[in-house]
């Protein structure tokens, strides 16, 4: 009779390694390029911290009295 084998053969495993291999690279060349995860998340920040100086600065304009208020690193501005 002819014995079946119960397990991966070598060459399966190789194929797993290099698709996770390419996938790996592929994930990590989205998150490091410019245009990548990282990249959007920096400049979000600076918009978002250029936009509320250009607030602040529109409040002053305006003869608007208010004050700043932190919480949880989030800052709001409420009006006195």
């Amino acid at each position: 009779m002819k014995e079946i084998s119960k397990g991966i053969t070598l060459i399966a495993l190789v194929i797993t390694i290099i698709m996770l291999a390419i996938l790996a690279g592929v994930a990590i060349n989205l998150m490091l390029e410019n245009d990548g995860i990282l990249g959007k998340a920096k400049s979000g920040t600076e918009e978002h911290t250029k936009a509320e100086a250009s607030e602040v600065m529109n409040l002053k304009y305006r003869g608007y009295k208010y004050k700043v208020i932190q919480k949880n690193n989030n800052y709001q501005i409420s009006n006195i």
